[in-house]
C-alpha cells in the first residue's frame, strides 16, 4: 500500500465516493474513491483526524463498478465487491486493512445486472433487481430506532446480499403484493401481522435493531 498525507481527491477530476467504511479498524470511517474517468481507485484513511491516501490497483473502464463493501470472509475486515456490467463478472477484493490481499471471483451474473432501490410509502425496501437471478429484498419498517439509517450499515447489508445473490442459484415462487403473514419483529421479538406493499421475488428480510 502506498500511503501519503494528501487532501481528498478532487470531485472535479473524476473522483467519486463509492463507500464510507472503517478499513483500518480504528473506529473512524474511511472513504473509498473511484475515478470514473481513469479507473483509478483509492482509500482516504482518517488517521488520527488527518487524511492519508492509500492507492489501490486500477480497474479498466467501462465495465467495473464498486457495488458495495462488507466482511465477505468473516475476518472482521471490510472487503470490496466489484461487478462488471459489460461482462457480467463479479469479484471481491479481500482486504487487509487498506490493501487488497486476495481476489475472489464469484459466479457470473448477467451482464445487465444493476442494483436499484425501491421506496414504498411508510416501509422502505432495498432491492437489487437482477433478471434471472436470486433476489434479496430488505424491509426496514421495524427499524424504528433508525439504526440502519447509517449509510455504512446499509451498505454492509447490501454488499452481503449481493454476495449471496451471486452464490444462490435457486428460484423461489414470488409472493404477491397484498399478502398478509406473521413476521417476527427483530426489534421487539414479538410476532406481528404484516401486509406486503409490493411483491417479493425470492426472499425478503425484515430488518431492525
Amino acid at each position: 500500500m502506498a500511503s501519503v498525507a494528501l487532501a481528498a481527491p478532487s470531485l472535479e477530476s473524476g473522483w467519486q465516493v463509492a463507500a464510507a467504511v472503517d478499513f483500518d479498524k480504528d473506529g473512524r470511517s474511511d472513504v473509498l474513491w473511484r475515478n470514473a474517468m481513469t479507473g483509478e481507485n483509492a482509500i482516504r484513511l482518517d488517521v488520527a483526524g488527518k487524511g492519508a491516501i492509500a492507492t489501490l490497483p486500477s480497474l479498466p473502464l467501462p465495465g467495473w463498478q464498486i457495488e458495495g463493501t462488507g466482511d465477505f470472509n468473516h475476518d472482521t475486515q471490510a472487503d470490496i465487491l466489484w461487478h462488471n456490467r459489460t461482462t457480467g463478472e463479479t469479484m471481491v477484493w479481500v482486504m487487509a486493512g487498506a490493501t487488497p490481499s486476495q481476489t475472489l471471483f464469484l459466479p457470473q451474473a448477467p451482464a445487465n445486472a444493476e442494483p436499484i432501490s425501491l421506496h414504498n410509502g411508510g416501509s422502505e425496501v432495498g432491492l437489487r433487481a437482477t433478471p434471472n437471478r436470486f433476489n434479496i429484498e430488505f424491509d426496514y419498517r421495524f427499524d424504528t430506532n433508525g439504526f440502519f439509517n447509517d449509510p455504512t450499515r446499509r451498505a454492509a447489508l447490501e454488499a452481503a446480499a449481493d454476495f449471496w445473490e451471486a452464490t444462490i442459484q435457486d428460484e423461489f415462487p414470488d409472493v404477491a403484493a397484498g399478502t398478509t403473514s406473521s413476521v417476527l419483529n427483530p426489534a421487539t421479538g414479538r410476532w406481528e401481522r404484516v401486509t406486503l406493499t409490493s411483491g417479493v421475488d425470492d426472499l425478503m428480510i425484515f430488518v431492525g435493531a
